[in-house]
């Protein structure tokens, strides 16, 4: 029987953060979300595909002959997210393998869960001593479903500690086989509004609150993480709506993600415009933020900033 393959783009050990204890985080590439907000760009896209390092670029031209595409821009002076036609490249990597300087590099990889365990057991005595575990990440995780399910089993056979970071949009009977086999879900709410939840994400709301309320008849341990984004979702209404909706649901803790800045130079590397890239970054003594996890603690809420 063939093995089930997934594509990653990172595997980030030593970690405290996304579970308890000491952490190895998965992420998964592909995401069905296209948050505005999102500071993974490279987790969006399913497929393997390349990154320029504009700093790194030594000027050679090497990548130019490379490309059998001419996918690559000949003027070495370009911007650097003019150096890759990305209608005509097909990521087959041969730039970034003449590339010395590592200024083109290719994110992603397939594996299977045999490949992938034999990296991650070497973080196993961290797990141990910490409390820690395995976090599967994005992405979103349930956008490869056989792998991930496969992956939470082979964890859960292992007496591992896994927790599955989501956002929650799947199909029930998707999202019910997978979130059973974890033992915490960091469940992302984004809007609690559905047209404003799809213009900032492009899917609609109504089946990740369904998944949410499934998470609780589950009897899973569950802690609610809200993204604070300034003229997007940290608005009163909003913040009402989300601590009424969790607290209702019986969910005694939520995460408060404030707004940054550090995925912004990653657009470039991967020639996208980034529409938030004037938004400032939101302090976590922000009076924004503070409001925010006061309205929370009125609710009953255990509010933690930051994840």
């Amino acid at each position: 029987m063939k093995e089930v393959s997934g594509t990653i783009f990172n595997v980030q050990g030593y970690s405290i953060h996304d579970g308890p204890g000491i952490r190895t985080i998965v992420f998964m590439k592909g995401c069905p979300l296209k948050c505005k907000w999102c500071d993974n760009p490279e987790s969006q896209n399913p497929y393997i595909e390349v990154e320029f390092f504009h700093d790194k670029c030594t000027k050679c031209g090497k990548c130019i002959t490379a490309c059998e595409k001419t996918s690559i821009n000949k003027d070495l002076s370009c911007r650097p997210e003019e150096k890759i036609d990305r209608s005509s490249c097909d990521n087959c990597g041969k730039c970034t393998e003449t590339c010395a300087t590592q200024a083109l590099k290719l994110i992603g990889e397939v594996c299977t869960i045999s490949q992938l365990m034999k990296r991650l057991l070497n973080d196993a005595p961290y797990w141990r001593k910490s409390g820690g575990g395995i976090t599967i990440s994005g992405g979103e995780s349930l956008a490869q479903p056989a792998f991930t399910q496969e992956f939470l089993q082979e964890c859960y056979d292992r007496n591992i500690h896994t927790v599955l970071e989501t956002s929650g949009y799947a199909s029930r009977k998707t999202y019910c086989q997978i979130a059973e086999l974890a033992d915490l879900i960091l469940f992302d709410v984004k809007h609690m509004k559905d047209s404003a939840h799809k213009k900032l994400t492009g899917v609609p709301l109504r089946e990740i609150l369904d998944n949410l309320k499934q998470t609780v008849n589950l009897g899973k341990p569950v802690i609610v993480r809200v993204p604070l984004v300034p003229k997007y979702n940290l608005t009163i209404p909003n913040l009402v709506a989300t601590a009424e909706f969790v607290s209702d649901l019986g969910i005694g803790e939520i995460h408060l993600l404030p707004f940054h800045q550090l995925g912004k130079d990653k657009y470039k590397r991967l020639g996208r415009t980034y529409e938030l890239e004037h938004f400032q970054t939101l302090g976590y003594e922000d009076p924004s933020v503070r409001n925010a996890v006061n309205t929370m603690q009125r609710y009953g809420l255990k509010v933690q900033v930051g994840g």
